[in-house]
């Protein structure tokens, strides 16, 4: 367990910038995406904004990273709470 932690500690000092950065990047991505949505309309949105920015910094090589899997999800739950409110 400690060679285990030791190995992330040496990790961290040894990238924190890039991991200081893809922070700062996924929480301004965020918080634009939320500017642009209201947020009283369609609040399940939200949960899902921060699954997949949690997905698209952290796993950016996972197939379900890619622009159009990421967007394509987000239109289809769009679409279906829009149906679901009607």
């Amino acid at each position: 367990m400690e060679k285990s932690i030791s190995k992330i500690v040496k990790e961290f000092r040894r990238f924190w910038k890039n991991y200081v950065f893809q922070s700062l990047f996924a929480a301004s991505t965020i918080f634009t995406a939320l500017l642009f949505l209201n947020i009283e309309k369609r609040p399940i949105i939200i949960a899902s904004i921060g699954a997949t920015a949690f997905i698209v910094f952290a796993m950016p090589q996972n197939i379900t990273a890619k622009p159009r899997n990421a967007i394509g999800g987000h239109s289809v739950l769009a679409s279906y709470v829009d149906l679901y409110a009607l």
